[in-house]
This record gives structure tokens, C-alpha cells and sequence, in this order.
């Protein structure tokens, strides 16, 4: 089965991901830091531990959602004009990963040498960087090495890559289901161009 995915279609997902972590490391942070004041104004004396807990799930949330949003917008474009007709139930999620693999896995290499360092190459995907800054270096007490000294070890990579394969297994599901609602909408609406068709004959 021949799937309407061109070297083209990938570099320009490679391209739309990139742009998207971006909005999500500006735009989508900026939206989290305003709610979670307003928040805070309205409750001032909110337990700190719990606020600190929603306050870091939220900054994490918040900048998932711009990327998928972004996501949702390109792939409303350009996945209906992919549509073929299949047996094949799983049709779409190979489409998935035919198209988002490999501008994916190009993501993670370019974010990967500064283990996610926001002012350089993190900023095309805050999420691992949050996970890794709050979670990894805080807990293995390595914070002022890696993020003020630059000192990066064995342990820091890898740590910076279990990090970016928890935030991937999350992204995945969401861009199965955008995939499977487009490629579904697509599906009706060729269906219904090939009644049309046959009725008018």
C-alpha cells in the first residue's frame, strides 16, 4: 500500500514542530504564569505544597495543549488532501508515524546536546525541560551543574532523555487522536462526495 507522504510533508512537519515548541515555550508559558496569578490572587492562601503541585502540572499542560493546537491546524490542511480509502482500521496511525517520526526524533537531537536549556535549543520543546528541571536535576541535586556550570555527565543525558520519552509517550497519544478525528471527518466527507456521485449518475 502506497501512503501520499512525500520528503517534502516531512520536512514541513519537521518545521511546524519546531515552530510550535516555540510558540508553546513563549506563548504557552506566558498563558500558564498569568492564569496561575490570577489564580493566586483570587486564593492567597492556598496550601504551598499543593499550589506548587498544580503549579507545575499546569506549566506543563498549558504548553502541550499550544503545541497540539498548532498541530491540529496544520494537519487540518494537508491530511485530507492524504485521504485514501482502506480496509486497514489502523490506517491513520501509520500515517502518523510515517509523517511525525521523523521531524520528532529530529526535535529531540536538537534539544538534546543542552539537555533542554530554555535559552537555546529547549525552546522547541519546553515540556521535557520543565519535567527534566524540576523533577531529575532537582532530585539528584545537580541543578547549579548542569543549569549554571554547564557541567554535563553520563547521568544527565540520560536523564534529559527518560524526561523526553515521558513527555513523547503523552504527545503521541494526543497526535494519534488528532490524526484519527481528521482522517475520520475525511473519511465521511469522501463518503458522502462518492453518494453524491452515484446518485447524480
Amino acid at each position: 500500500m502506497k501512503y501520499k507522504i512525500t520528503a517534502l510533508d516531512r520536512i514541513v512537519y519537521t518545521g511546524v514542530i519546531l515552530l510550535s515548541g516555540i510558540i508553546a515555550s513563549v506563548i504557552g508559558r506566558y498563558i500558564a504564569v498569568m492564569i496561575l496569578s490570577a489564580i493566586l490572587n483570587i486564593l492567597p492562601s492556598v496550601n504551598k505544597l499543593l499550589w506548587n503541585t498544580f503549579g507545575f502540572a499546569f506549566t506543563l499542560i498549558v504548553p502541550i495543549i499550544c503545541t497540539e493546537v498548532c498541530l491540529y491546524f496544520y494537519l487540518s490542511k494537508i491530511l485530507p488532501q492524504k485521504y485514501f480509502p482502506s480496509e486497514d482500521p489502523h490506517v491513520y496511525q501509520k500515517m502518523m508515524l510515517i509523517l511525525s517520526l521523523p521531524g520528532e526524533i529530529t526535535r529531540f537531537l536538537i534539544c538534546l546536546p543542552t539537555l533542554g536549556f530554555i535559552n537555546s535549543t529547549g525552546i522547541f520543546n519546553p515540556t521535557p525541560t520543565d519535567l527534566f528541571d524540576q523533577l531529575w536535576i532537582k532530585m539528584t541535586g545537580r541543578y547549579e551543574a548542569v543549569r549554571q556550570d554547564v557541567d554535563y555527565i553520563l547521568l544527565d543525558y540520560v536523564g534529559y532523555s527518560l524526561c523526553y520519552i515521558l513527555y513523547f509517550a503523552v504527545h503521541m497519544i494526543f497526535l494519534m487522536l488528532i490524526f484519527k478525528h481528521i482522517w475520520n471527518k475525511a473519511k465521511t466527507e469522501y463518503e458522502n462526495t462518492q453518494l453524491m456521485y452515484h446518485t447524480d449518475r
